[in-house]
């Protein structure tokens, strides 16, 4: 075990390290790992010599919870230090090209960064484990070195920007490995109504749910009603940076009750942007015993109306559903958002939103609460009204550090509890340190590290 200073150093396992999320969550809750930017088949390597002890190979079904929520994964053992071994675990892999009992050098190729597991988005997961137990791994790569009990973050020059996508600018020399899965083609979402309460909607963009779709408007037995929480979650989705579409469950055989279903519907609207679709809710069988054309030429007025008022329209419905009561030839312009939970699916190609699972856990949600994939990009596109300029994806906004050491905060406020502590200028190289960040709030900056306070910002884009 290579040692600087008394401490143990590692490698970095990619060659370009840009953090896509740190040690902490915005919430101040643990990910108890590092997240980094890294196309499909980028090489991840070794960050010490070892012996590889675990090479578990993903079934292809995304869980939580478990080992196979690593997806492919490689765990390896290094020396003993300071009373207890040090592993390193390598997540979401691609492909591993190693087995297990293998002897390892460090900087040797691994495997190849993917998308696998419990993944929404193609990076490398890496964990640091000392005595049995997770541990910042950022206080342990071979950097500006601190000891781990500092809790300092350091930086290599040019390589401390935080940024959330995926881009060319990674994709390793030589490699013609085509980018499968990223933030750009599968996006990670919910969908919630009354059902689900009362919404953490700052623990949810922690959990990494990058849109939510809002019921709007059902009918019960003493009619068409706005959902209760309808306007709670609009706030709570727009106030953490959550993209928002919305959808309304419709019961209606005739186009008298459909005209009272979107007049509600639209009046619940007024005021407010959206950045993905409004979708038409079809699933109700009693419904469909007005037979397929009637109901097609009804689901088909009511998305042309949607499309009318300036929204994207976008028809919800069921596999089933879908086949037996509708004619799709004649809903085949419109985007579709498909429900199928059956393990062997996958609505990639099939549909512009996926919704696998009804059962989905969600961090700021008690219980259950449908969970979805989109593979078309909608912010930026015009799913407001037309009066109203559509959100485009924010540019990456970063702050400079002011010369000091500058607390990191679990939450916006100097009463919150520090998580580490940003050195700037950087001890080694005398650069200033410069980190991006994604949201202002109560005047401090929300990064992946924590809070940084507007008295350490010298300026900010």
């Amino acid at each position: 075990m290579r040692l600087k200073n008394g401490e143990v150093c590692l490698d970095w396992p990619l060659a370009n390290h840009i953090l896509t999320q740190g040690w902490f969550y915005n919430d101040g809750s643990t990910h108890q790992a590092i997240d980094m930017r890294a196309l499909v088949g980028t090489p991840v390597l070794a960050a010490e010599d070892g012996t590889v002890e675990i090479v578990y190979h993903w079934d292809g079904k995304r869980t939580q919870g478990d080992t196979n929520s690593y997806g492919n994964m490689v765990k390896i053992r290094h020396a003993n230090w300071n009373g207890g071994t040090v592993h390193t675990l390598y997540a979401h892999l691609n492909s591993t090209t190693v087995k297990q009992g293998q002897t390892v050098k460090t900087g040797e190729i691994i495997g190849y960064s993917g998308n696998t597991g419990n993944s929404f988005g193609a990076h490398l997961h890496f964990e640091v484990r000392w005595k049995n137990k997770r541990t910042n791994p950022l206080v342990w790569l071979d950097d500006d070195f601190t000891k781990a009990t500092d809790k300092v973050f350091t930086f290599r020059t040019g390589e401390h920007s935080v940024d959330r996508s995926v881009g060319e600018a990674d994709k390793p020399a030589g490699s013609n490995t085509q980018p499968a899965d990223t933030a750009e083609t599968e996006l990670w979402g919910i969908d919630v109504s009354k059902y689900q309460g009362n919404v953490n909607w700052r623990k949810v963009a922690a959990a990494g749910v990058k849109f939510a779709m809002l019921r709007v408007v059902s009918t019960d037995k003493n009619g068409i009603y706005v959902d209760p929480t309808f306007e709670q979650n609009y706030r709570g989705a727009k106030e953490n940076g959550i993209p928002v579409g919305v959808y309304f469950f419709t019961y209606a055989q005739d186009e008298e009750t459909q005209n009272k279903e979107m007049t509600m519907m639209f009046d619940a609207l007024k005021g407010k942007t959206l950045e993905y679709p409004v979708a038409l809710d079809i699933e109700d069988k009693n419904t469909a015993s007005i037979g397929k054309p009637k109901l097609t030429a009804l689901v088909k007025r009511g998305l042309d109306i949607i499309d009318q008022k300036g929204y994207k329209p976008m028809l919800y419905t069921y596999t089933n559903y879908k086949a037996s009561y509708l004619d799709m030839g004649q809903l085949a312009a419109y985007d579709l958002w498909l429900a199928d939970y059956r393990s062997s699916y996958n609505g990639k190609g099939k549909a512009q939103m996926w919704q696998y699972s009804s059962s989905g856990n969600v961090a700021g949600i008690n219980g259950k609460v449908d969970v979805n994939y989109c593979y078309k990009k909608y912010v930026g596109e015009s799913t407001a009204k037309p009066s109203t300029p559509a959100q485009s994806a924010a540019p990456q906004k970063a702050i400079i550090f002011k010369p000091g050491r500058w607390n990191v905060r679990k939450g916006p406020g100097a009463e919150y509890a520090s998580v580490g502590v940003i050195q700037s200028p950087e001890s080694k190289t005398g650069k200033v340190v410069t980190i991006g960040y994604d949201a202002i709030v109560n005047g401090w900056f929300k990064t992946v590290y924590g809070y940084i306070g507007p008295g350490a910002v010298a300026s900010h884009t």
